[in-house]
Parts: structure tokens; C-alpha cells; sequence
């Protein structure tokens, strides 16, 4: 299981056949969408030459490895997958952990 989680997290960070450099994500909007190869859907957003991936920074941009492109990001980014696992081994969703400690009024 630990295998097919670590896979699931290191798919999800890979593009298929696409090589993205920063300057070639619109500096407004919505940004750009790919796909990972875990067929979901990844948003690199620009704003004042700071790239993101989902949100999470993108803290060394446009390395060249062998035939693609790394972006060293700051921490990893969790597919619906994991996400899925993490939420039922901590008793439900965060929503609902939240609504449990809200305190009455």
C-alpha cells in the first residue's frame, strides 16, 4: 500500500509530454492548466514573476533535467488519492472535524 500511495504522489507531480517554463504562464487570469500524468489537473499560476503549482510555491523554477523541465516546489502536492486515505485514517473530513470543535453559541 505504502508503494501504491508513494506512486499516486509522485505521478501527480508529473506532466505528460510537456515542458512548461515560467515565463510561459500568463501573469493573470486563471492561469494554466495541465494534466499529470495521474490524469488530474494541475494549475501553475504567475503573479509578479512567483510561480505555483496548486497554490504551493514554486521555490526553484525552470531546472533542466535530462529531456524536461523541474520545478522544485515547497512542499509536496497531494492527489485526491492520498487525500482520500489521509481523511479516513483521521475519522472523516476536515470539515467535519471542524464543525465538531467549533465551540456552541
Amino acid at each position: 500500500r505504502v508503494q501504491e500511495v508513494l506512486s499516486d504522489v509522485l505521478l501527480h507531480h508529473v506532466l505528460i509530454n510537456k515542458r512548461v517554463k515560467s515565463h510561459e504562464v500568463p501573469q493573470h487570469g486563471n492561469g494554466m492548466h495541465v494534466k499529470a500524468v495521474d490524469g488530474h489537473t494541475l494549475t501553475l499560476r504567475r503573479v509578479r514573476e512567483r510561480l505555483s503549482v496548486d497554490y504551493v510555491a514554486v521555490r526553484k523554477p525552470d531546472l533542466l533535467y535530462g529531456e524536461g523541465i523541474v520545478h522544485v516546489i515547497a512542499e509536496p502536492i497531494l492527489p485526491p488519492s492520498v487525500m482520500a486515505i489521509l481523511t479516513a485514517k483521521n475519522g472523516g473530513s476536515e470539515e467535519e472535524e471542524e464543525e465538531q470543535e467549533a465551540p456552541e453559541q
